[in-house]
C-alpha cells in the first residue's frame, strides 16, 4: 500500500502509465496526489479505478460521493468526472483502461450480436461488491502479466474476464441458446486446433473456422469438452512434449517446436500443468530410462 503523506503543500496529481506485451487494449493508469485540477474529463474509453490509499471526493455526473482506500469507481466513455484528494493525505489510485472498441467488441460477442453495453454506475460502496469487483480487478492484471500461457488462452481469459468486471455493477444478464446443438461447430474447432496446435492463431481464426461467434464457441467448448480452447491447445502441445523429451530432444528444442516463445515460456507453462514438476526433471527420468521411441 502506498501510505504517502503529502502535507499541506499542494502537489499536482501525478500519473504513470504501463502498458501490457500482450495486448494493446488495455492499459494501467496510476495516479496520486494531494491536488487535483478542478476540472472536468472527459474520457473516450472504459475505466476501473481501486483507490489504493487515502481519500477524498469524487464527482461523476450528478454525483459527489465521499471515496476512500479499499473503493471503486466506474467510469464509462463520455461520462465527466473529477475528483479532490483529502489535502492532507492525499490519495492514490491503480485504474484499468479498456479501450472502448474493444470493450464493445466483448459486449456485442457476448450478448448473441446485439450491441448491449454495462450499465452506468459511478461508485460501488458496498463492502461485499467491492471485495467481488476486487478479485476480478486483480483477475485482469493477472491474466495481462501472464507469460506462462498460450495467446490464445490468455485472450480467452481477458475476454471473459473483462466481461465480468464490467458487468458486475450492471443488471445485464446472458441469455445462452442450447449449447450442445453446437456439436459440429465444436468438432471443427477441435479439429483445427488438433491440427494447427503448434502454431499461435488467435481466438478469431478459431471462430471463423468452426462458423461460430466467438462467446458462442467458447460457451460451448467448454460445455462439451470440459475445458476451453486455450486449455486443449495447451493439452495437446505438453502431450507431444513429453514424447519429445522422452526422444531426448533438448528442452530449447522442445519449446521451439511447439510454438512457445523459448524454452523458460515453456518450462513454466509444463509446471502449471504438471503439478509443479519441471520439463528437467522429466527429460532427467528420459535420459536415465534410455527411451528411443
Amino acid at each position: 500500500m502506498d501510505k504517502r503523506n503529502y502535507g499541506m503543500v499542494p502537489i499536482k496529481a501525478l500519473f504513470t502509465q504501463k502498458y501490457f506485451e500482450s495486448t494493446d487494449k488495455v492499459k494501467m493508469l496510476q495516479w496520486s496526489g494531494n491536488h487535483w485540477d478542478d476540472i472536468l474529463y472527459f474520457p473516450k474509453d472504459y475505466q476501473v479505478g481501486y483507490i489504493t490509499y487515502g481519500q477524498g471526493i469524487f464527482k461523476q455526473s450528478d454525483d459527489i460521493i465521499d471515496i476512500k482506500a479499499g473503493q471503486f469507481f466506474f467510469i464509462h466513455p463520455g461520462n465527466l468526472h473529477s475528483g479532490k484528494p483529502n489535502s492532507y493525505i492525499g490519495w492514490s489510485a491503480d485504474v484499468l483502461v479498456f479501450k472502448s472498441e474493444y470493450v464493445f467488441e466483448i459486449y456485442k460477442e457476448l450478448n448473441n450480436g446485439e450491441l448491449k453495453l454495462p450499465v452506468y454506475e459511478p461508485i460501488v460502496m458496498d463492502v461485499e461488491l467491492s471485495k467481488k469487483i476486487f478479485e476480478h480487478f486483480k483477475n485482469v492484471l493477472n491474466i495481462l502479466e501472464d507469460k506462462a500461457l498460450t495467446p490464445l488462452s490468455n485472450e480467452i481469459n481477458l475476454f471473459f474476464s473483462i466481461y465480468e468486471l464490467l458487468s458486475i455493477p450492471s443488471s445485464i444478464k446472458l441469455s445462452l441458446n442450447d449449447l450442445n446443438s453446437y456439436q459440429k461447430e465444436v468438432q471443427r474447432a477441435k479439429d483445427f486446433i488438433e491440427q494447427n496446435y503448434k502454431d499461435n492463431f488467435s481466438l478469431e481464426d478459431l471462430s471463423n473456422y468452426a462458423y461460430l461467434s466467438k462467446f458462442h464457441l467458447l460457451r460451448a467448448f467448454k460445455k462439451q469438452v470440459g475445458i476451453t480452447p486455450g486449455t486443449y491447445q495447451i493439452q495437446l502441445r505438453l502431450n507431444e512434449a513429453r514424447k519429445l523429451i522422452f526422444k531426448t530432444k533438448s528442452l530449447t528444442e522442445v519449446a521451439l517446436e511447439l510454438g512457445f516463445t523459448d524454452q523458460a515460456h515453456f518450462t513454466n507453462t509444463f509446471k502449471r500443468y504438471a503439478n509443479g514438476a519441471s520439463p528437467k526433471e522429466l527429460k532427467k527420468t528420459a535420459i536415465f530410462y534410455n527411451f528411443n521411441e
